[in-house]
C-alpha cells in the first residue's frame, strides 16, 4: 500500500535558492480588473529574450512572495517565471479565493502581464 501525503507548510528553500542570483532581474506589480486583484512576483534572466514563460501558482495558503525561491531558480535557468496570487471582491472587501477566475477576462489578466506590448496598467498602492 502506498500513502501520499501533502505538506501543509512546504519549505521551497530546501531545493531552491534563498536569494536571487546577481544576474536575475526581479520585479513585482499589482493589477486589477473588475472584481479581481492580482499580485505578481516576477523573475527573468538578463538579456532581451525571448524567453519561455512559466506561471507559478502558489499552493494552498501560500502567496506569490512565498514562491521567490522557485521563480529565482527558474530565471537562473533561462525562464521568465511569474508567481501570482489572487484576491476577489466578496462581501465588501478583497479576499483570497481558491476559485478566483470566473471569466475569460480574469484568465487573460494574468496572461497580459507576461506580454510586453499589452501589459495592463499596474495599480498603485495595491
Amino acid at each position: 500500500m502506498t500513502l501520499l501525503v501533502g505538506c501543509a507548510a512546504t519549505n521551497h528553500y530546501l531545493i531552491h535558492p534563498r536569494k536571487a542570483a546577481p544576474e536575475v532581474i526581479v520585479w513585482s506589480a499589482d493589477f486589477a480588473r473588475d472584481a479581481l486583484k492580482v499580485h505578481i512576483e516576477g523573475a527573468r534572466p538578463p538579456g532581451v529574450g525571448p524567453f519561455p514563460t512559466l506561471l507559478v501558482h502558489p499552493e494552498e495558503e501560500e502567496t506569490a512572495p512565498d514562491m521567490h525561491g522557485v521563480i529565482w531558480d527558474l530565471a537562473a535557468r533561462g525562464y521568465v517565471a511569474i508567481a501570482a496570487d489572487y484576491h476577489r471582491w466578496i462581501g465588501g472587501r478583497y479576499r483570497r479565493n481558491m476559485f478566483a477566475w470566473r471569466s475569460t477576462g480574469d484568465l487573460t489578466l494574468i496572461i497580459l502581464t507576461t506580454a510586453p506590448s499589452e501589459k495592463p496598467t499596474p495599480r498603485a498602492g495595491g
